[in-house]
């Protein structure tokens, strides 16, 4: 499942994101990476709350209420009632808790074991915390739906074939202070990472300086990085809003080296779904890397 605690902080995989099992956690290279690819498959298409069964999501602030209503079988959710509503959820201040009230009765969907909430045999919701702009963090909240077209039309994502001379160990120079950074994102918003540091590598011939972010601007919570990168690929076999690659690393202080395989270079998903809100790259690697996702068939 994609990917590690960095993204599932920005929101990128957050309500479907399941801890690697033993077998899982001890593969490496190639198998890990044909691991990771199935298990990205399945949270795209199969999973209770798959990327593409998402039918509508709606990004909360603190204290906002989102309204979830339906018309023939597509359902939607919007700031106000509307026709045929079903249920409402509000943002609790705290984000501890997301109340969903329907004639039933009311059910938390961040509780542990109540998330996602079935409202049919075929419909779900589910929430999350995410930030909606720079430093501030509110609420997602999504219905998924397995009659969802895009569901059903999924056949798999596309890699270049696995390739070790795409791994990479670098140095790693850390930053002075853990700066914020502000990226744009797929949906016009903003959305602050911390800049971490560079990693300083060669590949194919080219020397490499590539900045790193992480979630948090305090160390001992820090456990990966990542960096949103543009290569002489994208907008071409790769998708132009760039890709990204995560690099997990020993929570207490950043490392002196790290090692990075882009092989596991993956599409935010924004690649398949209007639903999420991921930073535009803008860090470039003066080659093509043909390693990692490739873009889905119609996007740039």
């Amino acid at each position: 499942m994609r990917r590690p605690a960095l993204l599932i902080a920005a929101f990128a995989l957050p309500l479907f994101a399941l801890p690697a099992s033993a077998e899982e956690a001890a593969l490496t290279g190639e198998a890990k990476w044909k691991a990771d690819i199935e298990d990205a498959n399945a949270a795209y298409k199969t999973k209770p709350t798959a990327i593409l069964k998402i039918d509508d999501a709606i990004y909360l602030k603190p204290g906002e209420t989102g309204y979830l209503s339906e018309k023939d079988g597509v359902y939607h959710w919007s700031l106000a009632p509307a026709d045929g509503e079903l249920g409402s959820v509000v943002a609790i201040d705290d984000l501890k808790a997301a109340p969903y009230q329907d004639q039933t009765g009311t059910v938390n969907l961040v509780a542990e074991g109540v998330s996602p909430h079935a409202l049919s045999d075929t419909v779900r919701i589910s929430a999350g915390v995410a930030q909606i702009e720079p430093g501030k963090d509110g609420m997602r909240v999504a219905v998924y739906n397995d009659a969802n077209p895009g569901a059903a039309a999924f056949t798999g994502l596309d890699y270049y074939p696995y390739d070790a001379s795409f791994v990479v160990e670098a140095k790693f120079e850390p930053a002075a202070k853990l700066e914020p950074k502000v990226f744009q994102t797929s949906r016009g918003w903003y959305k602050q990472f911390y800049y971490a540091g560079d990693a300083v590598f060669s590949l194919k011939g080219v020397e490499v300086r590539l900045p790193m972010y992480a979630g948090s601007d305090k160390p001992e919570e820090i456990d990966s990085l990542a960096a949103f990168i543009m290569d002489d690929t994208t907008g071409k076999e790769t998708y132009g809003v760039g890709r990204y690659v995560d690099v997990e690393v020993p929570k207490g202080a950043l490392p002196t080296t790290v090692s990075i395989d882009f092989n596991f270079l993956y599409n935010p998903n924004c690649a398949r779904s209007e639903h999420y809100n991921c930073p535009v790259a803008v860090d470039r690697v003066k080659l093509p890397i043909t390693a990692g996702e490739k873009k889905p068939a119609g996007h740039s």
